[in-house]
């Protein structure tokens, strides 16, 4: 095999996502691509209240309802969660929480549990 040029930088292969400090979720392309959701715009949000658990759903035209918007960036997406994070009791997050993923039908899905066990208890 010979040299090919390699263009697979930083977190476009993270197979993993990441809640920021600021509430935003963040997708890198290589779970976009994954889910075959690089045209998408939108998502709708799911949750599972008895096990923390959190689905996303990625739609390329906007949904008729309960829509979320994606932003852009360039190793990803970021959608806001903050009344996601709310609903669960998570108030404040000291640090950012990267997390593994599973598929569950067309949604992209993660648990909240360790999230929630490590914010700050004073702000929920």
């Amino acid at each position: 095999m010979g040299l090919r040029k390699f263009t697979e930088y930083g977190a476009a292969l993270r197979t993993d996502i990441t809640i920021r400090t600021n509430d935003l979720l963040f997708i890198s392309k290589s779970i976009i691509k994954q889910f075959d959701a690089e045209q998408a715009e939108y998502v709708v949000l799911y949750i599972d209240e008895d096990s923390y658990l959190a689905g996303i759903e990625f739609f390329k035209e906007k949904p008729d309802t309960d829509w979320r918007k994606i932003s852009k960036e360039k190793a990803g997406v970021t959608i806001n969660i903050a009344p996601l994070l709310r609903f669960f009791g998570i108030k404040k997050l000291d640090k950012k929480f990267i997390m593994n993923i599973k598929q569950e039908e067309k949604k992209l899905v993660f648990s909240l549990k360790g999230i929630r066990l490590h914010a700050k208890k004073d702000k929920i």
